[in-house]
């Protein structure tokens, strides 16, 4: 699976799963109930809305650490652009910088 949807995602699908194990175990007794001769629509109905809802965490997980990465990177600039400021003042003025 890891191959086929990516690392992240994958890990993510694998907590929901294990998350709502309960509701992945009555699903196999769906598809395996002596009616449903064996179909497992069931199942797969049952695994594309977890993998729906991984997706959806994983992109918004994603999103919130992009968010924050550039938050950070913006202060970073902001601090270099200070350090910046201040030995362009201080060379300009002959104070030392230690």
């Amino acid at each position: 699976m890891k191959n086929e949807l990516g690392l992240l995602l994958s890990l993510r699908l694998s907590y929901l799963i294990k998350d709502n194990v309960k509701k992945y175990y009555e699903t196999f007794d769906i598809c395996n109930d002596i009616k449903n001769r064996d179909d497992i629509i069931y199942f797969v109905l049952m695994f594309l809305d977890l993998l729906v809802e991984a997706t959806g965490d994983l992109f918004n997980k994603l999103n919130n650490l992009s968010e924050r990465l550039e938050f950070y990177l913006e202060i970073i600039n902001r601090l270099d652009l200070r350090k910046k400021l201040l030995l362009t003042y201080t060379r300009k003025f002959g104070h030392k910088v230690k």
